[in-house]
């Protein structure tokens, strides 16, 4: 599983509610042997992914240092593939490249510890997406976080 990497700023509009972006950056790369025309061959893939949302949030203080939030958003989703052979194994060509912006939307949540400014916590993303190519690139994603806050 790839590691994700992400940016966000929000602003507050209200109490307890918050409007911002996202941008995030993921690539996977990966290997397995496949029959191509009868013949065992070895594929490899490489795919990048890099979500820009637009979210909507509630942000709860849980105590002093403990803080969660609960979101809801719209997301313009940018994937890459490389594989070599292409997918499916079709040999028409030896290799395929292409790429695509898929629309998109997200719930997501979260739980942060803070510490000053420094804050670390864990997050499920649930994000939604249009098919490519008769290809769901709908997601979930648990993981950590951690940050610095300004």
């Amino acid at each position: 599983h790839p590691t994700y990497f992400g940016a966000e700023a929000y602003w507050q509009v209200h109490s307890r509610l918050f409007m911002g972006g996202e941008i995030g950056y993921a690539n996977d790369d990966s290997s397995a042997v496949i029959r191509v025309d009868g013949t065992l061959r070895r594929a490899d893939t490489e795919i990048t992914y890099v979500p820009v949302e637009f979210n909507l949030i509630n942000i709860t203080p849980c105590g002093k240092n403990l803080q969660t939030r609960f979101g809801i958003g719209v997301s313009y989703n940018y994937v890459h593939i490389e594989s070599d052979p292409p997918p499916g194994g079709i040999m028409l060509k030896s290799s395929d490249d292409s790429d695509e912006w898929l629309l998109g939307g997200q719930l997501f949540a979260d739980i942060s510890y803070y510490i000053n400014n420094f804050f670390f916590g864990i997050d499920v993303k649930l994000q939604i997406t249009k098919d490519w190519d008769d290809e769901d690139y709908t997601n979930g994603r648990i993981g950590g976080h951690l940050g610095w806050r300004f």
